[in-house]
């Protein structure tokens, strides 16, 4: 059995990691973009799941705004 990832290590079992991506009016950047953790109400069904380094890339790259569920 693998090592449990670094999100895996941070959320534990409680709930499912990852992040997936929300464009907004189809563009790209600075409020055009969303990260949602996979479980927020508010993400997109269906997007592609988002590895914990390329959310960070994005947020750190684009000042992509992320949400997480409380």
């Amino acid at each position: 059995m693998p090592p449990p990832s670094t999100e895996q290590q941070i959320l534990g079992e409680r709930r499912p990691s990852g992040w997936v991506l929300q464009k907004l009016d189809g563009g790209r950047g600075p409020g055009r973009e969303v990260i949602h953790a996979v479980d927020c109400e508010e993400a997109p069904a269906g997007a592609p799941k988002l590895t914990l380094n390329q959310a960070l890339d994005l947020a750190e790259d684009s000042g992509t705004p992320a949400v997480l569920p409380v």
